[in-house]
C-alpha cells in the first residue's frame, strides 16, 4: 500500500510502508536516542527502504525515489532528515571504506538528479542538493569508536543522515539568523564531557564536504571522501 503525507497541501505518495516507521530508522534510534546533540531527540526523520546486499544501483534507485518524495514535503511537514542505512558488511568498517561508500552514494544521487548542481565539491559554495533542496550529510559507522562525535553506540551497519537546511533554520536564533552561540557551546560541552570532542578545524572548515566523513582520530587531516577509490556494484 502507498503511504501518504499527513499534510494535505504537500501530499505525496511513497511506495511501501510509512517511511517514519522504516526498519532503518528504528535501528538508527541507537544513535538518535543517545547522542549528546541537544536537538537530536526532537527530530522528525524518515528512513530508507531496506538495503539489498550487492545491489548498489538498485538501492540508490529506490533511495533516490524516497529522497525525492522526502524533499517535496520536508518543509511543509517540518521534517528534519532522512536516514540511509547501508547494510554492506564493509561499508563503514574503516574510514577509507566509509569514504568510498559516501562517494558512491553522493555521486549516485547526483547522477539521478536532473537538477543537480554543477559546482565542484572543492568549491566553498558547494552543497549537496537534490531536487533543488540543500542537504547536509553526516555519516555514522563502525569505524568510529566511543571517542568520536560520530560514534554509533554499537551499530553494526553504516548510516548516512541527510539533514535539510530547514532543520537548521528552525533552530536558528530569529534575531541573528544563525544557531545561537550558547546552543553551539552547550552542544560542544556535552560532547566534550562524554569524551567525544569536536575538531573545530573541521567544524570551521570552508568546505562543506569536510564535515561529511570525519577522521577516526581527533586532529587527523580532513577526509577527502570524494577522492576515494570508487565503490562498485557487488562490493561488500
Amino acid at each position: 500500500m502507498p503511504w501518504e503525507s499527513s499534510r494535505g497541501m504537500a501530499c505525496r505518495f511513497v511506495s511501501g510502508t510509512d517511511p517514519a516507521e522504516a526498519g532503518a530508522l528504528r535501528r538508527f534510534e541507537a544513535v538518535r536516542g543517545r547522542t549528546e546533540c541537544i536537538f537530536a531527540r526532537g527530530t522528525r526523520l524518515w528512513g530508507s527502504p531496506d538495503w539489498e546486499r550487492g545491489e548498489l544501483e538498485r538501492n540508490l534507485d529506490r533511495f533516490a525515489e524516497r529522497l525525492s518524495a522526502f524533499v517535496a514535503v520536508a518543509d511543509s511537514d517540518e521534517l528534519d532528515g532522512i536516514v540511509l542505512e547501508v547494510a554492506e558488511p564493509d561499508a563503514g568498517s574503516t574510514v577509507e571504506e566509509l569514504a568510498a561508500t559516501t562517494r558512491a552514494v553522493v555521486e549516485g544521487l547526483i547522477a539521478r538528479d536532473p537538477a543537480a548542481s554543477e559546482t565542484p565539491i572543492e568549491d566553498p559554495e558547494w552543497w549537496l542538493t537534490f531536487a533543488g533542496s540543500p542537504l547536509f550529510v553526516a555519516t555514522f559507522a563502525p569505524c568510529y569508536d566511543a571517542s568520536s562525535s560520530r560514534y554509533g553506540f554499537g551499530l553494526e551497519r553504516t548510516y548516512l543522515l541527510f539533514q535539510t537546511r530547514g532543520s537548521f533554520v528552525r533552530r536558528w536564533s530569529p534575531r541573528t539568523g544563525a544557531l545561537s552561540e550558547s546552543a553551539r557551546r552547550k552542544i560542544r560541552i556535552a560532547f566534550e564531557r562524554a569524551g567525544r570532542p569536536y575538531d573545530l578545524s573541521i567544524t570551521l572548515s570552508p568546505l562543506e564536504a569536510h564535515r561529511y566523513v570525519k577522521p577516526a582520530r581527533l586532529g587527523a587531516p580532513p577526509v577527502e571522501w570524494w577522492k576515494a577509490p570508487p565503490r562498485r556494484e557487488g562490493d561488500g
